[in-house]
């Protein structure tokens, strides 16, 4: 989940897949002056995403965004949703 903020944006994961994959990190805050660039891939076949580049972290490729703590997946059932 996104929740947005004046001033930022916080990414929230729950659940047993969010532990496996982010362990305890549960929540991220990214101020918006951070955000360098935003990546957006439709859902598909294949699961979207919306990646965010910080000013200092390290980018990832696609095959790597199930793991990168600055990217949110999401299903082609959750994509009408984001997108309204």
């Amino acid at each position: 989940m996104i929740e947005i903020f004046e001033d930022k944006l916080v990414i929230q994961r729950k659940g047993a897949l969010a532990f496996l994959a982010h362990g305890l990190s549960g929540e991220k805050s990214i101020p918006f002056s951070s955000i360098t660039a935003v990546q957006f891939k439709k859902a598909g076949f294949t699961n979207g995403y919306i990646q965010l580049s910080v000013a200092g972290g390290v980018e990832s490729g696609v095959w790597d965004a199930t793991t990168d703590e600055n990217t949110v997946m999401f299903t082609s059932a959750n994509q009408a949703a984001l997108l309204n």
